[in-house]
């Protein structure tokens, strides 16, 4: 059978940490007015949230944070991503377990019997969803 939340070698789930950052931006965005100067540190902030919860704490914060410190081309440091991450952390709190319309899909597809490719249409769909 094909497991959707995790790849066949385990890895996570891309799809997974990718709509749990945007439910955590959506939120700590509602909690706090920010600048438009720091999107993208609450951006790659919530990516490490979302990375660490999807792994189940599994993660190093430090290497995860310094890597994705790296995307921003010298903006940010991994030092202030993992500061942003904490942060985001406690301005959430219990909302960071909020499931994600992933998590319904993923729920609703198990439940109704899925093929791989009613789930690859499934994904597709709510992907363009998320850019709306």
């Amino acid at each position: 059978s094909i497991h959707a939340p995790r790849a066949l070698d385990g890895a996570l789930d891309p799809q997974g940490i990718l709509f749990r950052t945007f439910s955590h931006i959506d939120a700590y965005l509602a909690e706090d007015a920010l600048s438009h100067t720091e999107y993208q540190l609450i951006g790659v902030a919530c990516t490490v949230v979302a990375a660490e919860l999807e792994a189940g704490g599994a993660l190093e914060d430090e290497e995860l944070a310094g890597g994705l410190a790296s995307l921003t081309d010298g903006a940010y440091t991994q030092e202030q991503v993992r500061k942003e991450a904490d942060a985001v952390r406690k301005a959430l709190g219990f909302k960071l377990h909020q499931p994600t319309a992933y998590t319904f899909l993923r729920r609703y597809l198990r439940r109704t019997g899925w093929t791989e490719e009613s789930f690859s249409l499934a994904n597709y769909l709510i992907e363009l969803a998320a850019m709306d």
